[in-house]
């Protein structure tokens, strides 16, 4: 058993002594770095460049670092609602199904736009990171470079609505996560009791803001033919991943240091799970929304400023990968897959034409 060690000294009131034989460590070093990527960039390499950068918000209220810190905390402008960039951005904010928009605004997420020339992060060609998910302040970090370049080749606002779904996404399963261990914590500190599954998964759905608890006909169909248990709505996906490693994280009378309900619902997040989901969610809504998909902001905006980095680096771009980028320049992009298509090919396999 290894006790939970946090590096930063400040707690909230809803803490507990914990320990957890698959956690070794929460705080910074425990974190992962939740957004777009490509190769290795750490979150703290991330975390450095925004944090030199000068920063101004788009979208929200500027969220303070939770617990009431707010030691070396930046106070963030605001871009004029006039702006041309802004009321582009606000297009494609506009383009958001409702329910995802008010519950984007009721968990006070936010959109950061980092100003700069590049890229949030850069090393080289294959090692840079366009956008990045901040759960402490609940915000999505975006370049500004890169909104201006959408702006400026006059590409589609849809392309930033999918940003907003798949990151806001992320967000949004943090911030019920965050919800869930305050509430268990509460619990601990007032009924002095734990949380079993049938009062998770009660609470889960009262403060759910964003999945959905449709039953899918059609994933109820392969269920009952395959045999196998298999989530067919929303909210049971979120409850296959999270409420077994919850329990076991929030069992009290474990030893440990104190930690704080952000740290443990860091400890608890799936950024390969989310990212999944995210994707699917966007396909999703691309193929109910009817998105364009003539448009790619990875491989029309991110991809191209990179290059631009590199060369700017003295770095060689013509150096590649054996096979890299086949199928990405030439080719037209699939027509966007359902979540019930998509789920049927991760336990069927994909579909083969005869």
């Amino acid at each position: 058993m290894f006790p939970i060690s946090v590096n930063s000294p400040h707690t909230s009131v809803f803490s507990l002594y914990l320990g957890a034989s698959n956690i070794t460590q929460l705080g910074r070093d425990a974190e992962g770095n939740p957004g777009m990527k490509e190769g290795a960039i750490t979150h703290e390499e991330v975390n450095a460049a925004i944090a030199a950068a000068p920063k101004t918000l788009l979208f929200g209220l500027q969220n303070r670092p939770r617990q009431g810190l707010r030691v070396g905390d930046q106070p963030l402008r605001r871009l004029h609602v006039a702006h041309d960039q802004v009321r582009f951005f606000y297009s494609a904010v506009r383009q958001l199904p409702e329910y995802l928009f008010e519950a984007l605004l009721d968990s006070r997420i936010t959109v950061t736009l980092v100003m700069g020339r590049g890229l949030l992060c850069f090393k080289d060609l294959r090692n840079h990171q366009a956008i990045h998910v901040g759960l402490t302040r609940r915000t999505i970090y975006l370049p500004e470079r890169l909104l201006a370049e959408v702006y400026s080749n006059g590409y589609d606002y849809w392309s930033l609505t999918q940003i907003l779904i798949a990151e806001g996404w992320k967000l949004l399963d943090y911030t019920l996560l965050v919800a869930l261990v305050e509430e268990g914590l509460r619990r601990q500190l007032t009924h002095r009791t734990s949380m079993g599954y049938s009062t998770f998964r009660r609470i889960l759905k009262k403060k759910n803001q964003h999945r959905s608890a449709y039953e899918s006909p059609t994933l109820r169909e392969q269920q009952e033919r395959s045999g196998l248990k298999i989530p067919i709505d929303e909210l049971e996906e979120f409850i296959e991943v999270y409420e077994q490693k919850f329990l076991r994280l929030l069992r009290p009378g474990r030893k440990g240091e104190p930690a704080s309900a952000d740290q443990l619902a860091k400890a608890l997040y799936d950024e390969y799970q989310e990212e999944l989901w995210a994707g699917l969610k966007v396909a999703e809504l691309a193929e109910e929304l009817q998105f364009p998909t003539l448009f790619l902001i990875d491989r029309d905006v991110v991809h191209p400023l990179a290059r631009q980095q590199a060369e700017k680096a003295g770095q060689d771009p013509a150096r590649r990968r054996p096979g890299a980028g086949a199928g990405r320049r030439g080719g037209t992009r699939p027509a966007a897959r359902g979540r019930e298509n998509i789920r049927q090919e991760l336990i069927c396999g994909p579909a083969v034409s005869t």
